[in-house]
């Protein structure tokens, strides 16, 4: 964000499109992967559901609400700059804050746990038909 407040030539327009564009991508690959492997396959699809809601959401409003603040400001430079604080101060609360515990049920079972678990009872029952024979 900060590269558009000094923006002056089309190279500079091109890179800073090229950069914005790598870091969405890499977002997309990495963020469905992420919260099923947190917060488990159950519960990923409604929260990827929320973060896309959201995005789109951001996507209309903020043009909006950029364009408000040029035309009070007279230029883009100053919300552009102020805009860039807010990630900046939740990367910080990321790197500051201390992690909440897991769960003890996710930390000990992992993300395949449920697979696991059906093995597990498949072998069990198999092992009883087995002794009943």
């Amino acid at each position: 964000m900060l590269l558009l407040t000094a923006m002056r030539t089309p190279g500079l327009a091109w890179l800073t499109g090229i950069v914005k564009g790598c870091a969405d991508a890499c977002a997309g690959i990495a963020l469905p992967y992420l919260h099923a492997h947190v917060f488990g396959r159950t519960s990923s699809g409604q929260i990827y559901a929320v973060n896309r809601t959201l995005g789109v959401v951001g996507s209309g409003l903020g043009p909006l609400l950029f364009g408000v603040a040029r035309d009070r400001q007279g230029a883009f430079a100053p919300s552009l700059r102020g805009a860039a604080l807010l990630p900046l101060a939740v990367t910080l609360a990321a790197v500051l804050v201390r992690a909440a515990p897991m769960k003890r049920h996710l930390a000990e079972e992992g993300p395949r746990a449920p697979e696991a678990r059906r093995e597990t009872e498949m072998a069990r029952l198999l092992d009883a038909a087995e002794s009943n024979e």
